[in-house]
């Protein structure tokens, strides 16, 4: 009984070690080291290796277009110079820190264990640039968008742009380019993809022709508008309409050579009589995917265009741009088509996937080219705040936005004002310090 009752009133505690512990009441205690550390996707965290900054401009890294679900992990940049903000690392270039700078960014758990770190060089740039000229090959973010004036404005005017397309510019003889709303690598690749959006007229080379003239004679070059579309005459001709004697330049590839069937970068400087310093290439928007390797609308695609160009052109300087991550949910599950691009039923996560892997994609195809470069915008842009807001209601029976609303981004794909200017400020930058 004496034993009994002691068991009923005392407790036995087994401690590890030769040293005994004061009591505590029985509890499943597991210590921080022994938790498993959260489940870290290494394909989610990707940093391009090199960041452009002028002097003058302020670059940001956004760490949610670093490291996909970053709000799961804590981030750590280190750099000598620059800000580690709460959403962002910010760069501020100015001239007394000219130079290359390393940035180190790591990814840890809520233990403090080091999952992933990767580097980058912050290149802080001179801003000066002389007059050179570029040709700027990309889709609805290019075509008539303001970066390309503000690159202009952030050169004091010594980068000029030149292409077929004045859409969105008039008489501004120095900004033109070969942005085409729905554009794809496939479009400037071959000869099958016809360009048939209606971007509210085609502002571009012939455009200004006189309609067709059955009592005229035309000789190769010439141009003329039939219907509403602008042709180009590709063999003599006299006489009543013939469709095998002309092409359609607005619908589509300027750098085809129908006389040779291929591409030709050669052919479209002739013909068109358009030079250039530098090339810049901004395209994967429309028909983005979870394989870019593959994708001939992808990083293959892109790879494909800059091979075709280095066929007659081995030495010009080639930018390749990478393509701007989306708005929030809300934009991308509200996303019509819009400026060309066709609205997909996609989660935030799968979007941002397909422009991190398109990116990572682009460098391991291409990064090693020589005079090719890469130009992180995709990295740069704010995709949280850069696509505007409207209030929306909150559910079918509360209407009333005056005092309880949700905002929803204007567009998912199409930043507003901002954005492009911000998309300029990293442009100029990487001009600065490859073409200048």
């Amino acid at each position: 009984s004496f034993v009994a009752s002691y068991w009923e009133e005392k407790y036995i505690q087994v401690s590890v070690g030769s040293n005994p512990i004061p009591f505590q009441p029985y509890q499943l205690i597991i210590g921080h080291e022994y938790l498993p550390s959260a489940d870290f996707k290494g394909n989610n965290f990707y940093i391009p290796k090199d960041i452009y900054v002028a002097s003058g401009r302020t670059i940001e890294l956004y760490y949610s277009q670093i490291l996909l679900n970053y709000h799961k992990y804590n981030i750590k940049a280190q750099c000598s110079i620059g800000a580690s903000l709460e959403r962002k690392f910010q760069i501020k270039g100015d001239d007394a820190h000219i130079g290359n700078y390393p940035l180190t960014i790591s990814v840890y758990d809520d233990n403090a264990n080091l999952l992933a770190s990767t580097l980058t060089t912050i290149h802080i740039i001179d801003a000066s640039v002389d007059n050179i000229t570029i040709l700027p090959i990309g889709d609805s973010l290019t075509n008539g968008k303001s970066w390309l004036a503000e690159v202009r404005n952030l050169s004091n005017n010594a980068v000029s742009f030149v292409g077929t397309r004045k859409t969105g510019y008039g008489s501004d003889l120095a900004i033109r380019h070969e942005g085409r709303s729905g554009g794809s690598c496939m479009m400037y690749n071959t000869d099958e993809v016809s360009y048939t959006y209606n971007d509210s007229g085609y502002d571009g080379v012939g455009a200004d022709a006189a309609t067709f003239d059955s009592s005229k004679s035309y000789a190769v070059g010439d141009f003329c508008k039939y219907g509403d579309a602008v042709y180009v005459f590709t063999s003599a001709h006299s006489g009543a309409w013939n469709a095998s004697h002309v092409r359609n330049i607005s619908q589509s590839n300027p750098f085809w050579d129908w006389t040779n069937n291929k591409f030709s970068i050669n052919h479209y400087k002739s013909f068109y009589g358009i030079n250039y310093n530098a090339i810049m290439i901004f395209l994967g928007t429309n028909g983005i995917s979870l394989t870019p390797k593959t994708n001939e609308n992808g990083a293959l695609g892109i790879k494909t265009l800059v091979e075709n160009i280095r066929k007659e052109d081995t030495t010009t300087p080639i930018i390749v741009v990478n393509t701007i991550y989306r708005s929030g949910q809300n934009g991308i599950g509200t996303q019509g088509n819009t400026d060309g691009y066709k609205a997909q039923s996609e989660f935030k996560f799968d979007a941002d996937r397909k422009v991190m892997l398109l990116a990572k994609a682009v460098e391991d195809m291409i990064g090693d080219m020589e005079n090719v470069y890469i130009c992180p915008v995709g990295f740069t842009h704010d995709s949280e705040y850069n696509f505007g807001n409207v209030k929306k209601e909150v559910n079918p029976r509360l209407t009333d936005t005056s005092e309880v609303f949700e905002l929803f981004p204007l567009d998912s794909v199409h930043p507003q004002l901002e954005g492009y200017l911000q998309m300029a400020d990293e442009i100029f930058s990487i001009i600065c310090a490859v073409v200048a």
